[in-house]
């Protein structure tokens, strides 16, 4: 059975290809990183690579326009070496601001280690997507918001029943934006994975 093993995130405001996040020990068998990237750039690129412990690469899972200039992207790798180490996403080209958060499960399914890959874009302060899934299966989400108004340093909640297990949000980066990724054992056939900003007025988000 999937469980959660830890997580970690990485943000850099200032302009560069590439973007390592904090260094973690990942563990266990079956094992799986998920990472989700976002940069500041209105071409909407995505990484080129995302890396573990600098040689062993990611694969692109799916992608989401976010907004005017933003795209979020999801990137897997499947057994990844048990290590103390960073994911490093590369543009291959200088950037704006980059952000990623990342979790490491363990028990996943080295054939088909996900079921359902459900993407949901919107604006407002209710982040939510209702993904297809198995009742006891472990759901995973990735969230990223951008406010219009300007920095209010926005607190980001996880939907009840969801464990938040890493975040970008206050005063963190910007004020403006954020990311947030959680975990939570799927009761049904749907479960509705979802997020609260406690002010401002955001333009829009992806998840």
């Amino acid at each position: 059975m999937a469980a959660f093993d830890v997580a970690a995130r990485g943000l850099s405001i200032v302009s560069g290809a590439t973007l390592a996040s904090g260094s973690f020990t990942n563990s266990g068998t079956d094992r799986a990183i998920f990472a989700w990237c976002v940069c500041g750039d209105a071409a909407r690129r995505q990484p080129t690579t995302v890396k573990w412990n600098t040689t062993e690469s990611f694969q692109l899972i799916g992608a989401i326009d976010v907004g005017s200039f933003r795209n979020l992207s999801l990137w897997r790798i499947l057994n990844p070496t048990v290590a103390t180490a960073t994911v490093v996403a590369d543009w291959g080209t200088a950037v704006g601001e980059r952000m990623m958060v990342l979790q490491a499960i363990t028990g996943v399914n080295q054939i088909t280690s996900h079921n359902q890959n459900s993407q949901a874009t919107g604006t407002g302060l209710t982040l939510s997507s209702t993904p297809n899934t198995v009742s006891g299966n472990l759901v995973i989400d990735g969230v990223y918001y951008l406010e219009s108004g300007g920095p209010t340093n926005q607190t980001l909640t996880a939907g009840a029943g969801q464990t938040s297990r890493q975040k970008i949000d206050g005063a963190d980066f910007d004020g403006a934006q954020g990311m947030g990724t959680s975990t939570e054992t799927a009761a049904g056939s749907t479960t509705v994975m979802s997020w609260t900003l406690n002010a401002g007025a955001t333009d829009s988000w992806g998840s």
